[in-house]
């Protein structure tokens, strides 16, 4: 019995190695304890990813936070533990008040490595958490989703935040007037659709898993031997609020771009097979031309209208008449939505504000903001953390199915208020920024 309760003791006492490794098929990482780094590694052979030696002006390192009061380093491994093939580990920081960083590092798949940074201090002094890695001059990166500036990123501090545009810069005084300002950005890598993705010419690719705004700064000129990516509270020229505690990322295998991308979409999802082949067929927009487009022979699918169920909804009696002749004629035929409704849209926005369906103020009452098509209008958004939220968006598409459409557009969802509520309690920074590639909260 007291050999067994030492062994017991031994094993729960924290231990600290000169080097740990965790293996996923093809790729590992090496776990540095001092100076803490990670190494990244084909089995086979070869680094991949290296973290940087050390801090640099830029805050660039291995792992660190910024606060409000400058940034804090990881420099040592203090207390290290492998459990079932992953690493715990505590890593000391330059923090005069003590705060520490947990890091997790374990396999996520086969040949992915996930990798868990979590800040220990005061949660409100946050403004970003990062990591920084070292980069040969050969290498070049790609991805980093719907991008209308550039394919390759070297050189470039990215930004990946969900927004309106990009806007040529003539253009921006004007828009920035019109838009509600958390969907503008004057930038030329502003995009609906950010991926904190990276595919590596070395042969990996890296998928930061927060919602959280990230910067990707790819080997700036201020800094071209490394490359680092930052989580914060609110994007450049925001007011700043407190960023997120912890980083989430993932580590692809190769070794070539195609290997790097099949495990990439095998963990985060592929694109569905189609429910219909009309959705690879001509689409066409513009009421009353259907028949002349048929009696010419023009080869089209879908008939796309833009009948608006939201925001401000309308008169949908004739509705099914349209959607019967579209029919008749061999078409398919689509709708529009989006997530806001507005306060006119009446009896259906009191009836979400008395569900408690929508966003709301610090204070409790619906978030309202202004939203510009032809005028301005006063909206609110649903809640899609909440289970109400959701049914009461799902009631209205439900009057677009009933009417006969085949689908919708879905639209602007990137005027989200970054100082909304949601009844999840998440940031509103994430829920901004909520990524088809990340899984949807529990259910309320």
């Amino acid at each position: 019995m007291r050999l067994r309760a030492l062994i017991v003791a031994l094993l729960l006492v924290p231990v600290v190695a000169s080097g740990e490794r965790v293996r996923s098929g093809p790729i590992q990482v090496d776990v540095a304890a001092s100076p803490f780094g990670l190494t990244f590694s084909a089995t086979d052979g070869g680094d991949l990813l290296s973290s940087v030696a050390g801090p640099a002006a830029d805050g660039s390192a291995a792992a660190s936070v910024r606060t409000t009061t400058g940034w804090v380093h990881a420099t040592s491994i203090t207390q290290l533990r492998r459990r079932r093939g992953a690493i715990d580990a505590t890593l000391a920081t330059t923090d005069a008040q003590g705060g520490t960083i947990a890091l997790r590092v374990e396999p996520a798949g086969d040949g992915i490595i996930a990798v868990t940074a979590t800040w220990s201090g005061a949660a409100a002094d946050v403004r970003g958490i990062a990591v920084a890695w070292t980069a040969p001059a050969s290498e070049r990166w790609f991805g980093l989703g719907e991008r209308a500036d550039v394919v390759q990123h070297r050189g470039r501090r990215v930004e990946s935040y969900v927004s309106d545009g990009p806007w040529v810069p003539a253009d921006r005084p004007l828009i920035s007037g019109i838009l509600p300002p958390p969907g503008f950005r004057a930038r030329d890598d502003a995009t609906y659709f950010p991926i904190p993705w990276i595919l590596s010419s070395r042969g990996y690719g890296l998928l930061v898993d927060n919602d959280e705004t990230a910067y990707h700064a790819l080997a700036t000129p201020d800094r071209p031997d490394a490359w680092s990516i930052e989580l914060v509270g609110a994007p450049d020229g925001m007011a700043p609020k407190p960023g997120p505690a912890t980083l989430r990322f993932r580590v692809f295998a190769g070794p070539r771009p195609a290997d790097v991308l099949k495990r990439f979409t095998a963990a985060v999802g592929r694109q569905p097979k189609p429910a219909a082949p009309w959705v690879f067929g001509p689409w066409f927009q513009g009421d009353g031309r259907f028949q002349l487009l048929r009696d010419a022979d023009v080869p089209v699918s879908v008939a796309q209208t833009y009948f608006h169920y939201l925001p401000c909804g309308g008169d949908h009696a004739a509705e099914p008449a349209r959607t019967s002749a579209a029919h008749d004629l061999g078409y398919a035929i689509t709708t529009y939505f989006n997530p806001m409704i507005c306060t006119s849209n009446q009896p259906a926005y009191d009836q979400a504000v008395a569900a408690g369906a929508l966003t709301r103020k610090a204070d409790g009452t619906p978030y309202v903001y202004k939203y510009f098509t032809s005028r301005f209008f006063d909206v609110s958004q649903f809640d899609f953390s909440a289970r109400v939220g959701r049914d009461a968006y799902g009631s209205l598409l439900g009057l677009a199915v009933a009417d006969g459409h085949d689908g919708w557009m879905e639209d602007f969802g990137e005027y989200t208020p970054l100082d909304s509520v949601s009844a999840d309690g998440r940031d509103a920074s994430a829920t901004h920024n909520r990524s088809s590639l990340n899984p949807p909260p529990p259910p309320r």
